[in-house]
């Protein structure tokens, strides 16, 4: 990767990174709509730019003029200092465009010195913060050295965390040719907007002149990340990132961060700020733990700020986790003190130009001041500017002087830093007040198309205006650029510290508060278009702000999805229950059941990620959803919702339920889109499956196969978490088996793989291998299932998919059943399967795995055990209707029963084992029959097979061989393949023992 670049023509070099125009060492004052303009041409030197393409580029969806653009060309011209008759930068196309004709040189970043000069620093209230300054160096060498390093500056607010910071950051981009990220955490969204610092860094990463080398990074290690940033890819990378992004889990975001950077850091050194950690969200956290804690050598230097007391205040999880990066020697700590008296003298005679020794009043001056800001920076620089603007501090002959007495100036300073900003804030006219406290509505950070949306003023006079307070550091600072939906650049800017935003917010009377929310949550909705749902955290707060409760819960909900596709769950968890909050609000009516019912649903996927489906909390909310779907007449809308619902209690193996509402859901879905009717018919095969009813469900999986389309809808996934096309291809081959083509089961089961690998998305390809695994072992084919496993195992371990390892314990286990070998790891798998899937409150399929540890005990020779396991699949067979799963435990249970009669004639009188040997072949064949009868009603011909094998074997033994060669014949004739199978051969061998004619 190469180093930061800058452009350079003539005597100007353009800065890109930081947003700055530079005349040899002096910094050219440019507002930010010149800046993008002057960027863009310069971009672009040579070409010839139409009028429309940068109208377009610049001020995307703002509507401006021509004139407007003359004019901004003019006064480009007039600081470059260029004439339109003879233009040395700029050349007019008449009636089509400009073209920027200067040579451009690309040269490697300026360095600057590698310490601040005295002033510079004394004039950023940075004095007696040299030793700091100096300790962020040294930590930043070890760094360099590959020595990782987290870092918190911490203090009280006003301290001087930022400017510290700033100071440092500033040297750091031509330092070694250090990558820096910085991103800020901000208080209307901490806590629910999950990884905003952490994105908020990226981004600007990818937009520093090496941002496309960071692209390429985040595009091979961290998909799920970028998928988070669509801004910076086309429609067509997007797709296919968000293909290999779904799933996601906690645990694969968090280690592709962690790649990324160290990949990155391979290349460059990297440094990542975060300030106000403080209002930081869990993720963002979680994220910092991680890399503080991987032993893996890494150019990283993460400097983190944040205030102690409202940390601990607030009972904040970042206390804990610097506590434990402490404990552990994995962190470093920067606290920030106040200032000494002398440092105040220092900067004082700095930052007004006095003369110590000449100006007697300058030591009281001095001690008023101190006693007033005890050594606050920010209250010190405030009182400073105060006494200028009040004339406290005059020139006189080219030199200023106090004007007034000391104890004047005692009297005059306000007491407290907020009544300060209110006397600095009535010195300013009236129309630059109204416009700082619409920026306060507007954000800690904020764009000036934001304001003037606010304030019903042209973008180019507000933007002039937030320009000028900037370059007089009078509560603004720029912020560089975002783009809008269509790529057009909005300049933007800050408020220097969030107390001034604070102090200004509380001074916009609620009504007023309410109308600037309302329309600067319009305008971000119109200039971010279809990428409005990325600002869902943001627009909820100004439009609940603004009281449209409806728009607030609307982006609450899209938040939310927004957190759970980070698998950001607690947030996910927060911006649900304060959009169910606000739901009240609202008339009641049919709407609003229909939302409520939506956010419930929503709600219940954190909390069985947190939680799991067994728990009180997910019982809870879905008990609470189904009596709002009672109250509901059947509409499309509430579709989403009982799909849901459906999948819960699938899942859960309440059945019942489950059918109820999955009927309710292809009713629904008659009259849906296409992609709601593939899911609900795919949902619903795979309920009738489960209840043993095999015809029925393929009903529904035939039409949604003979439905799906890979090219229109092979992203339902990303929305709903399953293929339906992949879910019912698996289902149906099981099916198949179960009915008696196992031919056919091979090929739908390796169609599904191949359609998996299609669709490219991970959590889909590792469900396809979990239904294969089951299928190949319903085959026999032992070694085919277990490469399957083993490609499931690896896929859900990369990607966190927690469910899927607990149902591959137990698939381990009846695999090694099936291989007749380790018959203690086979017990010991089931069992550890077992009890993770009933941790996790799952059902469905547990009857199978109870199967399998039941027949692994009776290897064992532990057939009492086996019996209480067996009759636990049978009754939780029963309990949830799961009557597939029965149809194997009948056979199972009348197998056992023969074993354990068989284990205990050791012992006892013969009568005694004669009637023992008789009971349990009277109940075993009675288990047999059952199991043979409800096959036949249910079309389940390999599973009736393999009972009447069970039977025929005991009808033998009994003597009654015609009766058993005419029930094994007739169901053994009835296949037309899979002759190769464990089942087909045991048949065939059972009818030659039996030594009658027969047709083979």
């Amino acid at each position: 990767m190469g180093s930061a670049e800058d452009w350079v023509f003539a005597a100007f070099r353009l800065d890109a990174t930081n947003q700055q125009l530079w005349r040899g060492d002096e910094r050219v004052a440019v507002r930010p709509k010149l800046f993008a303009v002057l960027r863009y041409m310069v971009e672009n030197q040579g070409r010839l730019v139409t009028r429309e393409e940068l109208l377009r580029a610049v001020w995307g969806r703002v509507h401006v003029g021509e004139t407007m653009l003359r004019g901004t060309m003019r006064d480009l011209r007039a600081i470059l200092q260029d004439d339109v008759e003879t233009p040395r930068f700029i050349e007019t196309v008449p009636h089509r465009g400009y073209r920027f004709i200067a040579k451009v040189n690309v040269q490697r970043a300026r360095s600057p010195s590698p310490r601040w000069s005295r002033r510079e620093v004394t004039a950023g209230a940075l004095v007696e913060r040299e030793a700091e300054l100096d300790q962020l160096h040294a930590w930043l060498d070890e760094a360099l050295d590959g020595r990782r390093q987290v870092v918190f500056v911490t203090g009280e607010p006003g301290i001087g965390k930022t400017t510290l910071v700033d100071i440092f950051v500033a040297m750091l981009p031509q330092t070694n040719g250090i990558v820096v990220g910085r991103g800020q955490c901000v208080e209307q969204y901490g806590g629910s907007e999950a990884y905003l610092p952490v994105l908020d860094a990226l981004g600007r990463m990818c937009r520093q002149p090496d941002g496309k080398r960071v692209l390429a990074i985040l595009s091979q290690y961290a998909p799920t990340w970028l998928v988070q940033m669509p801004a910076l890819l086309s429609d067509a990378e997007f797709q296919i990132i968000q293909r290999k992004a779904q799933g996601t889990g906690r645990e694969r975001m968090l280690r592709e961060m962690a790649e990324a950077l160290e990949a990155l850091a391979a290349e460059l050194p990297v440094a990542l700020v975060f300030e106000d950690l403080h209002w930081s969200d869990h993720s963002t956290l979680d994220l910092i733990g991680l890399l503080a804690r991987r032993q893996e050598r890494a150019r990283l230097m993460i400097l983190g700020t944040y205030r102690p007391a409202d940390a601990i205040v607030s009972g904040h999880p970042l206390r804990r986790l610097k506590q434990d990066l402490q404990s552990h020697q994995q962190c470093r700590e920067l606290s920030l003190g106040f200032l000494s008296e002398s440092a105040v003298r220092e900067f004082l005679a700095t930052r007004l130009n006095l003369d110590p020794m000449h100006d007697t009043s300058f030591a009281e001056l001095v001690k008023a001041v101190y006693q007033r800001t005890d050594g606050n920076p920010l209250f010190m620089v405030n009182i400073a500017d105060y006494l200028v603007t009040q004339g406290i501090v005059t020139e006189n002959g080219g030199s200023l002087e106090l004007a007034k007495a000391t104890d004047e100036v005692v009297v005059g300073v306000p007491e407290g830093l907020r009544q300060l900003i209110e006397r600095q804030l009535e010195r300013l006219p009236v129309e630059e007040q109204r416009l700082l406290e619409a920026a306060s509505v507007a954000g800690a950070t904020f764009s000036a198309a934001a304001v003037a949306a606010g304030l019903d003023e042209s973008l180019d006079q507000v933007e002039e205006r937030c320009e000028r307070l900037a370059q007089c550091s009078q509560f603004l600072a720029t912020s560089g650029a975002t783009s809008s939906s269509d790529g057009g650049l909005i300049g933007q800017y800050q408020f220097r510290h969030a107390l001034y935003q604070q102090a200004l917010y509380n001074r916009v009377p609620l009504a007023r508060q309410a109308r600037l929310h309302q329309r600067i949550g319009q305008l971000e909705e119109s200039l971010y278009g279809d990428r409005a749902a990325e600002r869902a955290a943001q627009l909820a707060v100004h439009f609940e702000r603004a009281q449209a409760y409806a728009r607030a819960v609307s982006y609450l909900n899209q938040a939310a999805e927004n957190a759970l596709r980070r698998s950001a769950f607690q947030e996910a968890i927060t911006l649900i229950e304060k959009a169910l909050r606000l739901l009240e609000s609202l008339p009641e009516g049919k709407d609003r059941t229909e939302q409520e019912l939506s956010l419930r649903m929503l709600l219940s996927t954190p909390l069985v990620m947190t939680k799991g489906y067994a728990s009180a909390e997910v019982a809870q909310v879905t008990s609470e959803a189904r009596d709002l779907v009672r109250r509901l007449d059947e509409s499309p809308a509430m579709l989403p919702a009982l799909i849901r619902m459906t999948r819960f209690y699938f899942v859960r193996g309440e059945l019942d339920d489950a059918e109820e509402l999955g009927e309710r859901c292809v009713r629904l879905a008659e009259h849906a889109p296409a992609a709601l009717q593939l899911i609900a018919r795919g949902l619903m095969g795979c309920i009738r499956y489960s209840r043993g009813e095999l015809l029925e469900a393929r009903h529904h999986t035939q039409r949604c196969i003979a439905a799906y389309d890979v090219s229109k809808h092979g992203l339902i996934a990303v929305l709903f978490g399953d293929d339906p096309g992949i879910m019912s291809m698996t289902f149906d081959a099981v099916i198949l088996w179960a009915i008696g083509y196992p031919n056919q089961a091979k090929a739908r089961i390796d169609d599904s793989l191949a359609l998996a690998e299609r669709v490219a998305i991970p959590y889909c390809k590792a469900f396809a291998l979990v239904m294969a695994t089951w299928v190949y072992l319903y085959l026999g084919k032992v070694e085919v299932a277990k490469q399957h496993l083993e490609e499931m195992v690896r896929l859900s371990t990369e990607h966190g998919f927690q469910f899927l390892l607990a149902q591959a314990l137990g698939l381990r286990g009846w695999l090694l059943l099936e291989q007749g070998v380790e018959l203690d790891a086979a017990i010991e798998s089931l069992e550890r399967g077992l009890v993770a899937l009933t941790h996790t409150g799952v059902a469905i399929g547990k009857p199978r795995l109870l199967c399998s540890l039941a027949e692994a005990l009776a290897l064992s020779g532990k057939t009492a055990q086996a019996l209480q396991v067996i009759d636990d699949a049978l009754s939780l067979s029963s309990s949830s209707v799961q009557r597939f799963d029965k149809l194997q435990a009948l056979r199972i249970k009348g197998e056992l029963l023969l074993k354990h009669a068989a284990s205990t004639q050791k012992a006892g009188s013969v009568d005694r084992k004669k009637t023992n040997s008789l009971a349990a072949e009277v109940q075993a064949e009675a288990c047999f029959r059952e199991a043979i009868e409800i096959c036949r009603a249910r079309s389940a011909k390999s599973l009736e097979l393999r009972a009447t094998v069970s039977l025929c074997r005991l009808l033998k033994q009994q003597g009654k061989t015609h009766e058993a060669h005419a029930m094994l014949a007739e169901i053994y004739n009835w296949f037309t393949e899979g002759f190769e199978t464990v089942s087909w051969r045991e048949a065939r061998l059972l009818l030659q023992e039996l030594d009658l004619p027969t047709e083979i």
